[in-house]
């Protein structure tokens, strides 16, 4: 039985080892930071969310009826 997971980053490993141009590295390396930088974003954004979800007079069941009802 394979470990998906571990399969998944065994190809990642062998794709990195693959050989490019430097324009086209150069990109993947920025797609790479650009890729870090907006999950960082997201996991910014999500603690922000439940923070104000959290609020007792925030009524998450009102919320939840008018988008339901439009």
């Amino acid at each position: 039985m394979v470990d998906i997971s571990h399969a998944d980053e065994q190809k990642g490993a062998v794709a990195s080892r693959q050989r490019s141009c430097k324009e086209c590295f150069k990109q993947a390396e920025e797609n790479q930071a650009k890729k870090k930088l907006l999950q960082e974003q997201a996991k910014v954004n999500l603690r922000a969310m439940e923070d104000w979800l959290s609020r007792p007079e925030v009524d998450v069941a009102g919320l939840v009826s008018d988008e339901t009802s439009q």
